[in-house]
C-alpha cells in the first residue's frame, strides 16, 4: 500500500531498513511520574504472580509446542477484531494506550493559543471534522494538481515534483532522509534511496500476483477518477507500468540489511556521471540541501539511480504527471472525502484481509502522533508513567548487560580482541528509557483550527525544516527516535543506543506485581533481543561509537557468519501456524530478527541467575503447573537448577502471544524482517540447551532439536 498520510520520507527508508533502528515487534499504568509500588524485589514470592496461562491449550505439551501449549486455546478461540490484521498481547496493550490517548485528547478544553495542547486539539478536531472535509472536496489539493497538470515538459515537471517533495512530502523516483553518516555518526548527512512504490517489488512481475496487481490498477483508476484525472483508466495503466520499470531496478529486500552495501557516499557533482538525465544539482537546491553544509550524499543503491534516471529520461511525460498527479492525491487521501478513503480500503480488504476500516478516532490520534507526538506523550507520561517502573527496568537492563560482558569474556569461539572489542562496544550502548529528557519543542508549528489539509501541509514543513536544520550541525544523541506512547523498542546502531518507551513498560512485558522470572521472560528477552541488534549479522557491522567499522578478526567473523548462515538454514522453509506449505519464511530477511530473538532470551536467562544470585534471602520458583518448587536457603544455588526456568519460558511464549490474517501473514512473510510469532517462539526455544533441561524434552518431541544442530551465540 501507499505510504500512510502525516508520514514522512523517512518513514518509506525506515521500511527498508535503511535508517538506523531495528525494532523488537513487527507492522510491545501507573498513577503518575512520582512515587508507585515497592520494589517487586522487597516483596514476598507467594504475592506475585506467575506466567499468565489463561489461553493455554492443555492438550498441548511444552515439549511438542511451547507457543500453542501457552497461547492455543487462546489462538483457536479468539476472533480478530474486523478493523485489525492482526491481534495479540502486543495490540491488546496498543489499544489500552489508544483509549488513554483518546482520553487525554478529548480532555482538553479551552486550550492556551498556541500552547503544544492547543496543536494537538487542531490536529485532531480538524481531522475528525469530516463534515468540513466533505464539504471542502478536492479543493485544497487542487492547486498542486494544476502545477502537474501545467507542466509543459519533463524540465517543468521536473520542477513542480522537486518543489512538492519539498513542501508536501511528495515523492518522484527517489526517497531521501536526514541522519547520521554511517561512518562519522558525529555528523548528519543527506540518503537518498529508491522511491517508494505501491506494491511490493515481486508483486509487479510475479503471476501469483496478478490478483493483487489488478485490484491495485482498479484501485488506481478509481482514485484518478474521484480526483478528475484526464484518463482515469489510462492513468492506472501508466502508473503501473512506469513503477513496474522502477521496481526491476531494486534489490531484493534482504539485501538492504547489509549497511556495507548500502554505503555508497558520492560527492553531489558527480551524481550527473552516475545518473545522467536527472538534474541532481538542481534537485538538491529546490530540497533547500545548502551545498556548503552538504558536499555529498549516501547512496543506498548506486546502480537504481542509474536505471531510475534512465526511466525518467525516457517515460512517457503524461505517465510522470499520472504518478505525480497520484502521489499528491495519497498524500492527502486521509484528509480528503470519505469516497478517497473508502477506495484505499476496498484494494487493502483484499491484500490485508481487514473486513472494516479504522475508526476515525484511532487515524485521528496517529496524525496527532506523526504531527505533535512528544506533546501527545508528556501528556502521557504525566498521567500513565512509574518512575518506579522506569527504576526497576533500569535494573534489568544493568543485569542484561552484565550477562552479555560475562558471555563475551567466556565466549569459546571469540578470539581474545574480538572479545574484548565486543565488551567496549557493550560498555559504551546507551539506555533510553520511559522518555526524553528534554522534549521537541513545537513553537514553529502553525496549526490551524479549520483545515485538515492545512494542518497536514504544516506538519509536512515542520518535519522537513527540522530535519533540513539538523545538516551541519553534530548529531543530536539526545534526541528520540521513538515516542513514549509507542508499545515497541529499538536499537539504533549509529547511536549504538537501545530505546524503551514508557508505553511498553507495563503488563504483559512488565509488572513490579510480576515474580523475576516472568518478568526476565517477557521485557527481559525484549531487552536482551536490542542488545542483540549490536551484535547481529548487521550490528556487528557497526562499533561502539556508532560507525561502520571492522572490528572482528577475520576468524571471528567467519565463525559468527558460519553460526548466522545454520540460523538461516533453521528458518528457511518454516510455516507459520494458520498458512500452508507455499507459505514459507525467508530465513535470509528474517536471520539478525531471529539471532537477536535467539541471543536475546539466552541472555536473559544468565541475566535472571545473576539477578536471583544478587538478592540477599531464600527464593521460591513456581513449577509449571503453579505449585511451589522446593526452595533452597541460597537463591544462587535455587537458580542454578534448571527447573526455576519454566515460568520464564512461559512468560516468554506469553509475550508473543499473536495471530495474523492470512492475507496480512503471507504479505508479512515477503516483507517483514522479523518471523511470525509462534516461530519467534518454538524455533527460538529448541536451541536453548536451559529449554530441553528445564521441561525434560526428548527425541520425539515437536521442540527437539538435536544438540549438534543447535545455534549458540551468546
Amino acid at each position: 500500500m501507499t505510504p500512510r498520510p502525516g508520514v514522512d520520507r523517512r518513514g518509506f527508508l525506515v521500511g527498508l531498513g535503511l535508517v538506523a533502528g531495528a525494532s523488537v515487534l513487527a507492522a510491545c499504568g501507573g498513577s503518575g511520574t512520582g512515587g508507585g509500588p515497592s520494589s517487586a524485589a522487597r516483596r514476598p514470592y507467594s504475592s506475585l504472580a506467575g506466567p499468565d496461562m489463561s489461553g493455554a491449550a492443555p492438550g498441548v505439551r511444552a515439549q511438542d509446542d511451547l507457543f500453542r501449549h501457552v497461547n492455543g486455546a487462546w489462538y483457536d478461540g479468539y476472533t480478530i477484531p474486523a478493523d485489525k490484521v492482526s491481534t495479540g498481547a502486543t495490540e491488546s496493550l496498543g489499544d489500552q494506550v489508544e483509549q488513554q490517548l483518546k482520553e487525554i485528547v478529548e480532555s482538553i478544553r479551552d486550550p492556551r493559543p498556541g500552547s503544544d495542547e492547543a496543536r494537538i486539539r487542531d490536529v485532531y478536531t480538524t481531522y475528525m471534522d469530516t463534515a468540513a472535509i466533505e464539504a471542502a472536496g478536492t479543493g485544497p489539493i487542487r492547486p498542486m494538481l494544476a502545477a502537474i497538470d501545467g507542466a509543459a515538459d519533463r524540465a517543468a515537471l521536473f520542477e513542480v515534483m522537486a518543489a512538492q517533495e519539498r513542501s508536501d512530502n511528495g515523492w518522484g523516483i527517489i526517497a531521501s532522509a536526514i541522519g547520521p553518516d554511517g561512518k562519522d555518526s558525529t555528523r548528519n548527512v543527506v540518503t537518498i534511496a529508491p522511491g517508494p512504490i505501491g506494491l511490493q517489488r515481486e508483486q509487479y512481475t510475479d503471476p501469483q500476483h496478478e490478483e493483487i496487481r489488478a485490484a491495485y490498477r482498479d484501485y488506481l483508476s478509481t482514485t484518478a477518477r474521484l480526483a478528475a484525472f484526464p484518463d482515469p483508466a489510462a492513468a492506472a495503466t501508466r502508473i503501473v507500468d512506469l513503477e513496474r520499470a522502477l521496481a526491476a531496478a531494486m534489490w531484493p529486500l534482504e539485501r538492504y540489511r547489509d549497511p556495507t552495501a548500502t554505503y555508497n557516499p558520492y560527492p553531489w557533482e558527480h551524481l550527473d556521471g552516475l545518473a545522467p538525465g536527472y538534474d541532481w544539482i538542481r534537485w538538491r537546491d529546490l530540497q533547500g540541501i545548502r551545498a556548503d553544509v552538504s558536499k555529498e550524499v549516501v547512496l543506498v543503491q548506486p546502480d537504481y539511480l542509474t536505471a531510475a534516471a534512465t526511466i525518467w529520461a525516457d517515460a512517457d511525460l503524461e505517465a510522470l504527471k499520472d504518478r505525480a498527479r497520484m502521489t499528491v492525491v495519497q498524500t492527502y487521501t486521509a484528509v480528503l472525502p470519505k469516497e478517497f478513503r473508502d477506495a484505499q480500503f476496498a484494494f487493502a480488504k483484499l491484500v490485508q484481509g481487514t473486513e472494516k476500516d479504522t475508526e476515525r478516532w484511532k487515524d485521528a490520534l496517529g496524525f496527532v502522533n506523526s504531527a505533535v507526538g512528544e506533546a501527545l506523550g508528556r501528556l502521557y507520561v504525566e498521567k500513565h508513567f512509574s518512575a518506579d517502573a522506569k527504576q526497576q527496568v533500569l535494573t534489568l537492563v544493568d543485569n542484561i548487560k552484565a550477562a552479555y560482558r560475562t558471555s563475551f569474556e567466556h565466549s569459546p569461539w571469540m578470539t581474545a580482541p574480538t572479545r574484548a572489542a565486543a565488551v567496549a562496544k557493550l560498555d559504551k550502548i546507551v539506555t533510553k528509557m520511559g522518555y526524553p529528557d528534554t522534549w521537541t519543542s513545537y513553537e514553529r508549528l502553525k496549526t490551524d483550527a479549520s483545515s485538515a489539509v492545512a494542518n497536514h501541509r504544516a506538519v509536512i514543513a515542520f518535519a522537513n525544516d527540522k530535519a533540513l536544520g539538523d545538516l551541519g550541525k553534530p548529531v543530536d544523541r539526545t534526541e528520540w527516535s521513538m515516542l513514549p506512547q509507542t508499545v515497541n523498542a529499538q536499537y539504533d546502531p549509529t547511536k549504538n543506543e537501545i530505546c524503551f518507551p514508557a508505553a511498553i513498560l507495563q503488563k504483559p512485558f512488565y509488572s513490579p506485581d510480576s515474580t523475576a522470572a516472568v518478568n526476565y521472560g517477557a521485557i527481559g528477552a525484549v531487552i536482551g533481543h536490542e542488545i542483540g541488534h549490536a551484535f547481529d549479522d548487521s550490528g556487528s557491522r557497526y562499533d561502539g561509537d556508532g560507525n561502520l567499522r571492522d572490528w572482528w578478526a577475520p576468524e571471528d567473523r567467519a565463525e559468527f557468519d558460519k553460526r548466522a548462515k545454520a540460523v538461516i538454514a533453521q528458518y528457511n522453509g518454516l510455516v507459520p501456524i494458520g498458512l500452508g506449505p507455499g507459505d514459507t519464511v525467508n530465513g535470509e530477511l528474517t536471520v539478525g530478527e531471529n539471532l537477536a530473538d535467539l541471543g536475546g532470551l539466552s541472555v536473559a536467562i544468565k541475566a535472571f541467575r545473576i539477578a536471583v544470585a544478587n538478592r540477599d534471602q531464600g527464593t521460591q520458583f513456581a513449577d509449571e503447573h503453579g505449585a511451589a518448587a522446593a526452595a533452597s536457603s541460597s537463591a544462587a544455588s535455587a537458580a542454578a537448577s534448571d527447573a526455576v526456568l519454566v515460568p520464564l519460558f512461559l512468560s516468554y511464549s506469553r509475550s508473543w502471544q499473536g495471530k495474523s490474517r492470512p492475507e496480512a501473514a503471507r504479505e508479512l512473510l515477503k516483507t517483514d524482517t522479523h518471523a511470525p510469532e509462534d516461530l519467534r517462539v518454538t524455533q527460538v526455544v529448541k536451541n536453548l540447551d536451559t529449554f530441553a533441561s528445564a521441561f525434560g524434552v526428548r527425541p520425539g518431541d515437536g521442540e527437539w532439536l538435536a544438540p549438534e544442530q543447535r545455534v549458540t551465540l551468546w
